[in-house]
């Protein structure tokens, strides 16, 4: 039979284990910076619009694909539709844009749509932020997608840089290109690029 003070010692080691062990999880799950293809050829910097939670994960795991996806509908209408754009139906591609304010009008969109989820109304989960992230992408990788200022890239071919917070308070004129911008994306079709 064990004494108290030799349970209470096992008990302390076993605790100082799994704490250990929490803490590795933290430190494996963030990870390295992501980092794109080596050798491309020349760059531009381009923005993407997104929520702080995703900028988190496309810093430390790139890129996830945002084209050649069929998941609405099963497929059936969408298939349709994405056959009028190439682009769309690459695999392994993401939005970009060289419109800034756009890419502004874009993050306010998502955050506002993930703050409403249940669980972050109710206060369980974080609140997001919107964000716009710097993106350096090769020249000879762009295809436009439907709007002029929107483009495709290969996910690989993207090297995410600075992220920037979305100012609330902007001016009128920034206020009306963002307006602009989802305006002239639900009208031409898609409202997930950016």
């Amino acid at each position: 039979m064990k004494t108290y003070e030799q349970f209470s010692q096992e008990l302390n080691e076993v605790a100082g284990a799994i704490k250990a062990v929490r803490g590795l999880s933290r430190v494996m799950r963030a990870g390295p910076a992501f980092k794109a293809v080596k050798n491309v050829g020349s760059t531009t910097k381009m923005f993407h619009g997104t929520t702080s939670d995703i900028a988190k994960k496309i810093g430390t795991q790139g890129f996830k694909s945002a084209t050649g996806s069929y998941a609405f509908d099963g497929g059936k209408r969408m298939a349709s539709y994405y056959k009028k754009y190439k682009p769309y139906r690459e695999p392994n591609r993401a939005y970009v844009t060289s419109d800034k304010g756009g890419a502004e009008a874009y993050a306010r969109l998502r955050a506002n749509a993930k703050n409403k989820e249940f669980l972050r109304k109710i206060g369980l989960r974080k609140k997001v932020e919107p964000v716009v992230q710097d993106v350096t992408v090769p020249k000879s990788d762009l295809r436009q997608a439907v709007n002029k200022t929107e483009i495709t890239v290969a996910t690989k071919n993207i090297q995410p840089n600075k992220v920037k917070k979305v100012k609330d308070p902007f001016s009128d004129e920034k206020r009306k290109q963002g307006r602009d911008f989802i305006k002239r994306t639900r009208r031409d079709g898609d409202l997930h690029t950016a």
